[in-house]
């Protein structure tokens, strides 16, 4: 199992040479004909909030991928969620234009063909997943640096969580953190790709507040990645439920292998900011302590 980490310092200046680095670095050696990006875009919110995938990275990430794979179908994914509609997302936030200038297709995920994939898992036993995502040659999870006031963090576990297919998803968040690992027992990653040049701390992951942390963090396993990002953003990864189920079940390790552009100076910077004092109370409102 694959537990490097890449992490580079990114700005929208140097984005293309800093996302060609790492699409360089974690290159697949099967043929690839389909890629499926599965991005983040969870609210109405522009990407300079740090709530949702930002055009101008995932342009980046797209014309890598073209570069590096000999111009394969891109297919950028999400799904819709208790308030939002997928297709409104994609014009409010900018991605027609993505559409219109390198000719990626959008895909709303509930609007496609679902298929059953039994496991034991921590919540489901039966899971519906994406067709297009699952049948797609390589799957980019593609998610923003945030964190989160159920979670703590939303890295790469958590945005799989938008492969499930209920519109209102609300109604796992008193299981969260097993209907996360589920999903990525079901829907793999073959390369995680996070995108912190503005990324978010406070209470996220859509009302908290934009950091521009000006990183791009890279990685095949999304538990190796998740946990990388969790240091680094001033939590524990064991302390990250999910994240510690994932490593429980073996989807991934918490230990990681640190290739790129930091230093022990470079990690201290970076701590986000996170109110522990709301999270806690919040758990004991809801019966479940952390």
């Amino acid at each position: 199992m694959d537990n490097s980490v890449f992490g580079l310092k990114a700005s929208f200046g140097n984005v293309q040479q800093q996302m060609d680095k790492l699409i360089l670095q974690l290159k697949v050696d099967w043929p690839v004909h389909k890629v499926a990006i599965k991005v983040n875009l969870c609210d109405y919110r522009m990407a300079e909030s740090g709530a949702t995938s930002d055009p101008r990275v995932v342009k980046a990430l797209v014309l890598s991928i073209f570069r590096h794979y000999n111009n394969p179908e891109v297919a950028i994914v999400e799904t819709d969620s208790s308030g939002t509609r997928c297709e409104a997302l994609f014009s409010i936030l900018g991605f027609r234009a993505l559409e219109q200038q390198l000719g990626v297709s959008l895909v709303n995920l509930r609007k496609t063909q679902w298929q059953d994939f039994a496991l034991p898992g921590l919540h489901f036993s039966k899971l519906k997943v994406p067709t297009p995502v699952i049948e797609s040659d390589l799957v980019i999870n593609h998610p923003k640096m945030k964190t989160h006031g159920k979670t703590k963090i939303t890295i790469g576990l958590k945005n799989m969580f938008g492969c499930v297919r209920d519109k209102y998803k609300a109604r796992y968040h008193p299981y969260l953190d097993n209907v996360i690992v589920d999903v990525n027992r079901a829907v793999r990653s073959d390369n995680i790709i996070v995108d912190g040049i503005i990324a978010m701390e406070g209470w996220g992951p859509t009302y908290g507040t934009p950091k521009k942390a000006g990183l791009l963090i890279g990685g095949r396993n999304p538990v190796s990645v998740d946990a990388f990002c969790a240091f680094l953003m001033g939590f524990d990864p064991k302390s990250v439920k999910h994240v510690a189920l994932a490593e429980r079940i073996g989807l991934g390790t918490t230990s990681y292998n640190l290739q790129g552009e930091f230093d022990s100076k470079s990690i201290r910077e970076q701590r986000f900011k996170f109110d522990f004092a709301r999270y806690h109370l919040t758990k004991r409102v809801e019966g479940q302590i952390a």
